[in-house]
């Protein structure tokens, strides 16, 4: 069998341990990260007419960790957090 890992390369060592020892495995990056400067992301957080009144923050991935308390700014008081997978949950 072969898997493809799709992360960024450096980010698919757990996922390769965990499958190594059953099929070959292949990295083939799907996306590239690139960070903004905090203040720009918090510029154009305060700039939503919906900031303070956002009810859920949806977290795909755990290098959003920068940003995060921009981001719960922006929430309202009653709010729900959404986590993608293990990693990003911690």
């Amino acid at each position: 069998m072969l898997v493809a890992l799709t992360r960024e390369p450096g980010h698919n060592e757990e996922l390769r341990q965990w499958v190594a020892t059953s099929a070959d495995v292949v990295e083939v990056p799907l996306t590239a990260t690139l960070y903004r400067p905090r203040s720009d992301v918090d510029v154009e957080i305060r700039r939503s007419p919906h900031f303070g009144s956002f009810r859920s923050l949806v977290v795909t991935s755990a290098r959003v960790r920068k940003y995060l308390q921009l981001a719960k700014e922006a929430l309202a008081t009653d709010f729900e957090v959404y986590s993608v997978g293990r990693a990003t949950t911690r």
